[in-house]
């Protein structure tokens, strides 16, 4: 069983008020904190959606005030 460290971080993420920008290894685990979090933008689905590359999506959704998450580059 886990120690809680993704628990902690859903928690983090979904009690903060300013913009936060994660980055994790596996897509699976922006599926999990996706999941769980309303407020994260998940730039491969942005990606799928509008053709963009992960760069430019990261950068515009930093510049608007989202949480963007995503997996390494």
């Amino acid at each position: 069983m886990g120690s809680g460290k993704t628990t902690a971080v859903i928690d983090y993420i979904n009690q903060s008020s300013h913009p936060i920008l994660i980055i994790v290894e596996r897509q699976t685990e922006v599926d999990r904190l996706a999941k769980y979090c309303p407020s994260l933008v998940s730039l491969s689905e942005v990606c799928e959606d509008t053709g963009e590359s992960r760069t430019d999506a990261l950068e515009r959704h930093v510049m608007e005030g989202f949480t963007p998450i995503s997996r390494t580059f």
